[in-house]
């Protein structure tokens, strides 16, 4: 990638950013960069990514999550020794431990968006609704980030 190119990806990435730079706050939690990834024609699967920071002393648990995209579900990435990748639901939820920080990221703990109807489309936004065991309920939206621009400002 030239570097021009990757200039405008990562301005492309913090344009689409911009939406989630304000955490959001639910009691001792806070929930930060809300954002899902496009997908493409024909893709029936999507996933959600966010950090979140359990600031209290009582450790908390992601316990669900759902949204009008499709199916949702709790998992988590895993590679076995042989190179072969494959998803966990989280039945029992995401731990997020007191005084910690929970980074729901590619290739670990995500939301997983199942049966999509449509391609998630760079610059939309949707809805999440997440259910915690002690915070409570809250609504939050996704931004969908085109994942080139996301790379290129991991790098």
């Amino acid at each position: 990638m030239t570097y021009t190119k990757h200039l405008l990806a990562m301005a492309a990435f913090l344009v689409s950013t911009a939406a989630t730079a304000e955490p959001i706050a639910l009691g001792d939690l806070t929930i930060d960069k809300p954002h899902s990834f496009s997908t493409t024609e024909g893709t029936k699967s999507g996933a959600g990514y966010m950090m979140i920071t359990n600031t209290g002393s009582e450790d908390e648990v992601l316990v669900s999550a759902s949204s009008p995209l499709g199916m949702t579900e709790l998992h988590k990435s895993e590679t076995d020794a042989n190179g072969v990748a494959r998803m966990i639901e989280q039945e029992d939820g995401i731990p997020i431990p007191a005084g910690e920080t929970v980074m729901l990221e590619p290739g670990g703990l995500h939301v997983m968006f199942m049966g999509l109807t449509a391609p998630l489309e760079e610059g939309e936004q949707h809805e999440v609704k997440l259910v915690f065991q002690n915070a409570g309920e809250i609504d939050l939206t996704f931004d969908i980030m085109d994942r080139g621009a996301a790379a290129a400002h991991n790098h």
